[in-house]
């Protein structure tokens, strides 16, 4: 089978080509083309992957993929610079690969930027993230990256750095995409050099009737930072609330929770982690737009619903978790975390089973990094609320070239 070529139109294509034409006159100057071409620049990004995902009911997964990135920036010319980058995903064998990963060729950036003393934006397709991807991400784990068609702003406005986004498209990792109305708004503030704290708003408006229930409006803060000097302790508190919006059907009002401590102990980095995502009994909170394979587990068993799909998480979800990082003394260092997840339904609280995972690192060079992932779900088989009832593991082994 070949792979599928999808071409996405950025936001924004013909009013670029009429401000470039109109509006850029002095910037479109061949002198000043010249100047962008020659003092660009190439990119190369490679991963190949092979990767083992094994289901209780399910057929087992052996996905050998190779995912190729090829992206061209310009120079940055009286303060606008573009880029376009192009992606090719490919499989060993297509009808054996994760169901996530589609086989794939397509143009995965094109953006127009413009950056002025205290504040840049930048119109088109690309990767956009914010804060710790749990709302807004591009699920850098999978093959094919998520991107937005976008406006996107960041400027300072007094002691804050602010964010502000409008969002007419999500190109998601199963080369698929969904319109939407989405307005974002996330404003960081630093406390002191020690403690910082960030406040968002985040409307989404989704026009397919599938993605209706996850149309909803966020609002929410997070803060971070450390205590101590003998025994430094950093801490993660976040809390946000979600009710509908636009085209949902439901009526929503539920809440997230997001609480860490962590600290190190001679080589060994401790970390002690609580994630709610409240339910109501028939709607969960959701982030359609996050790195979901980030929380709640590698094996990606409420990755899914995380999001909204498949009736979400309608009873909710309680991620009660450890984890120890520690680096092996081999060459440079080898980075090693394992992670122990006790998963519950957050409404009537049902056990929902628990993982481990597990995931290294290690850098041949400035250019290549190899990457080793492990995770293991085991289910509460008593669990009859509609998720987290089956066993689940996964494996993968990855290297990583940029250049």
């Amino acid at each position: 089978m070949k792979n599928t070529i999808r071409r996405r139109v950025p936001i924004g294509t013909l009013s670029l080509g009429l401000a470039c034409s109109i509006g850029f006159t002095d910037l479109v100057q061949a002198d000043a083309i010249k100047e962008m071409i020659e003092g660009g620049k190439a990119s190369l990004n490679a991963r190949a992957r092979y990767e083992y995902v094994d289901s209780v009911g399910g057929s087992d997964v052996n996905g050998y993929s190779i995912r190729t990135r090829l992206g061209l920036s310009t120079a940055e010319v009286e303060g606008f610079k573009a880029m376009l980058e192009l992606e090719d995903l490919s499989f060993a064998n297509d009808n054996d690969r994760p169901g996530l990963d589609v086989p794939t060729t397509e143009i995965n950036q094109a953006w127009l930027s413009y950056s002025a003393e205290g504040g840049s934006g930048k119109l088109g397709n690309q990767v956009y993230t914010l804060d710790d991807h749990r709302f807004i991400g591009h699920v850098g784990w999978r093959q094919n990256i998520q991107t937005f068609d976008a406006l996107t702003t960041t400027f300072q406005a007094g002691s804050a750095n602010v964010n502000l986004a409008y969002l007419s498209r999500v190109n998601r990792v199963n080369a698929t995409s969904q319109d939407l109305d989405g307005l974002v708004a996330n404003a960081a503030f630093k406390i002191d050099d020690s403690h910082s704290v960030s406040a968002f708003g985040y409307s989404l408006d989704f026009d397919s009737a599938g993605w209706a229930r996850m149309s909803t409006q966020t609002l929410g803060f997070r803060a971070s930072g450390t205590f101590g000097d003998d025994q430094p302790v950093s801490y993660v508190f976040s809390f946000a609330n979600q009710t509908d919006a636009g085209p949902n059907p439901f009526d929503v009002d539920v809440n997230y929770i997001h609480a860490e401590v962590s600290s190190s102990f001679s080589k060994v980095k401790l970390a002690l982690g609580y994630e709610s995502m409240e339910g109501d009994g028939a709607n969960g909170f959701t982030t359609p737009l996050a790195t979901a394979h980030k929380f709640a587990g590698f094996a990606d068993v409420f990755a899914g619903r995380s999001i909204g799909l498949a009736g979400g998480l309608s009873q909710g979800l309680d991620d009660t978790y450890v984890s120890a990082s520690y680096s092996l003394p081999i060459g440079p260092g080898v980075p090693v975390t394992l992670f122990y997840h006790m998963f519950e339904s957050e409404n009537n609280g049902v056990d929902l089973g628990n993982e481990i995972d597990l995931v290294s690192t290690y850098k041949l060079n400035e250019n290549t990094l190899l990457i080793g992932k492990y995770a293991y779900y085991e289910a509460d088989l008593g669990n009859t609320i509609g998720y987290g009832g089956v066993d689940a593991s996964m494996f993968s082994v990855e290297v990583n070239f940029t250049y």
